[in-house]
Order: structure tokens, then C-alpha cells, then sequence
């Protein structure tokens, strides 16, 4: 387990966790690390306005120029195979790196079916941009730890994305904001597949965890879990349907509402928690311990120095 101090400690047995201790499971960190890379990118004023695309497109934006820029022509298919991105997000991407001038669909040739995908030289020009933004963020996001740590943390978090999904040339597949946007999508994916028997996904799990550790207040829960005011509503919807949590009036502020969570909430969240620290060990088996460790340990340290510099 690692502290809010981003130091490791022996492993709690299993109850509910605290919200301190719930900053330490692997999925929380890298949905921390990468809403902490869309706000730097936000505040940095980097951002293009207008161009359509939210921060998780934009590095998808960033990893389709690369890849085309490295290795030529490519039909819309290839590009979601390689960077293990479903279609309708692909063509939404492509769509709007082609109606920007950055990228071009063209009749292949050898195959009048197939149709490829050809950088522009605006979108070489665009791509160097992205790449220059990212290390920029990265650098800023890594910080607070060490030099070594800084190449370790790397280190990992490609090892992680190489067991799950097709290893990507530099710089994209040693990119820090590419590795930890990757990862959230797929852990995301493998916990919500080991918590599906149990009727829970990941964010739902979270949300229960945080409620429990006295994070009672539905806007204080958004804030936690880095989600806006509609989603946050959605997300209590869900489990006030499912009868895991229970909206409660604010006796001192009637327009706020408190979260709790009802007895099966509860026993949910006490089932839940071996079972999505096994599918965590799981998704990190090939680290070894040690590595699995020493990843939670860079991860929390970074997000612990967030957390620190966001406080009153």
C-alpha cells in the first residue's frame, strides 16, 4: 500500500477503506495522473480552442500523426489496431485532423476498397507541436520525484502497457501522457470485467470507497473523483438505483445533498475490494511484486504532491 506521502507501508487487511487509502489502488492513480496531465494541458494555455477534440482525443490526435508520420499510410482499421483505439473514436479523430488540413483519407491504390490515411505537412508541423506540449507537461507532472525515479517510473509504465497492449516506437511509446492515458483505458477495461459479477464497474466502486471514507457530500465526491457536476449526478443515480447509496438532505444547507451508503452498499464495497485488488495484482502480475510496489510508490508520491499543492 502507499501513503498519502507516496511511501509504501505493510498491506491493510481487507475492510473499507478510508479516502486517503483509496488514493493508493492502481486504477485511482493513473485516473489522477492523467486528469492531472488534462489540466496542466488546460491551464497552459496550449490548448487549441475550437478544434473539437478533448484532451484524451487530443493525444489520440498526437498518437495517429505520429504513427503516420513515422510509418506512412495507413487505413482508419490499422490505426485503431495499433493504438488499440475502438473505431468511432478513430473516425472521429481522423474526421477532424481532415477537416483541420493535418490529415488526408485517400483511395489506396493497391486496393480501391481501402481506403488510406496520409499525413499533411501541416500535420507533421502540428505533430512536432503535440510532442514539444507533452514534454513540457511531463516535466512539470514529474517534478516531485527524482531524476531516477522520473526514468523508473517510465520504465514501469511501459513494461504495463506492453503486456496489454502492441508496443508503440518512440517518442509515442515512451511518452509519459500517452503510457498513463493508455493504461486508465485499460485497466479501466480489465477491473470492470472482474467486478461485473458483483454489479459494480470501477467508477462505481470508487465512488462507494470515497462515500465511505466520510466523502459524503455529492459535490465533494465530483471534486474527488475529477468528474463534473453532470456525471457526478448520473454516477449517484446509478447507485441510488441500484440501492447502494441514498441521497440525504443537508439539514444545515437544504439546497446540498449528502451521499451515504445503504447496508448493501456497504457489504457491495466489502465484497468488492479483495476482488478489484486481485484483478489490480493481476493486470500487474509481470512487474513482480516489487515492481507492482514500486510503481504504486512513484505514482502516489506524484499524485500526493497534487493533492498538497490543490489544498487551501
Amino acid at each position: 500500500m502507499v501513503s498519502d506521502s507516496g511511501h509504501l507501508t505493510a498491506r491493510a487487511p481487507h475492510r473499507v477503506r478510508t479516502r486517503s487509502e483509496v488514493a493508493s489502488y492502481l486504477g485511482y492513480l493513473l485516473r489522477a495522473i492523467r486528469v492531472l496531465a488534462a489540466q496542466r494541458f488546460a491551464a497552459s494555455g496550449a490548448a487549441p480552442t475550437g478544434d473539437g477534440l478533448g484532451d484524451r482525443a487530443r493525444l489520440k490526435e498526437m498518437a495517429v500523426l505520429l504513427l503516420l508520420g513515422q510509418g506512412g499510410p495507413a487505413s482508419q482499421q490499422e490505426l485503431a489496431d495499433r493504438l488499440a483505439i475502438n473505431r468511432s473514436m478513430m473516425v472521429k479523430v481522423i474526421d477532424e485532423l481532415e477537416r483541420n488540413g493535418l490529415a488526408r483519407r485517400a483511395e489506396d491504390l493497391h486496393d480501391r476498397r481501402r481506403h488510406a490515411v496520409t499525413i499533411t505537412a501541416d500535420g507533421a508541423t502540428r505533430a512536432a507541436a503535440l510532442v514539444e506540449w507533452a514534454h513540457a507537461v511531463e516535466s512539470a507532472i514529474l517534478a516531485p520525484l527524482t531524476p531516477s525515479g522520473r526514468v523508473r517510473l517510465v520504465e514501469l509504465l511501459g513494461a504495463l502497457s506492453s503486456a496489454h497492449r502492441p508496443p508503440l516506437p518512440p517518442p509515442l511509446g515512451t511518452a509519459l501522457l500517452w503510457l498513463v492515458t493508455a493504461l486508465d483505458h485499460d485497466f479501466e477495461e480489465f477491473a470492470d470485467q472482474a467486478l461485473a459479477p458483483l454489479g459494480l464497474t470501477t467508477r462505481s466502486f470508487v465512488a462507494l470507497a470515497l462515500v465511505a471514507g466520510a466523502c459524503a457530500a455529492q459535490s465533494d465526491l465530483g471534486a474527488a473523483m475529477a468528474i463534473g457536476p453532470a456525471a457526478t449526478v448520473e454516477l449517484v443515480d446509478q447507485l441510488e438505483h441500484a440501492g447502494l447509496a441514498r441521497r440525504v438532505r443537508s439539514t444545515e444547507d437544504r439546497r446540498q445533498c449528502r451521499v451515504e451508503l445503504t447496508e448493501r452498499g456497504e457489504s457491495s464495497l466489502r465484497h468488492a475490494r479483495p476482488v478489484l485488488e486481485a484483478a489490480s495484482d493481476r493486470f500487474a502480475s509481470h512487474l513482480g511484486e516489487t515492481g507492482r510496489e514500486e510503481l504504486l510508490e512513484l505514482l502516489g508520491t506524484i499524485a500526493g504532491a497534487a493533492r498538497a499543492d490543490a489544498s487551501p
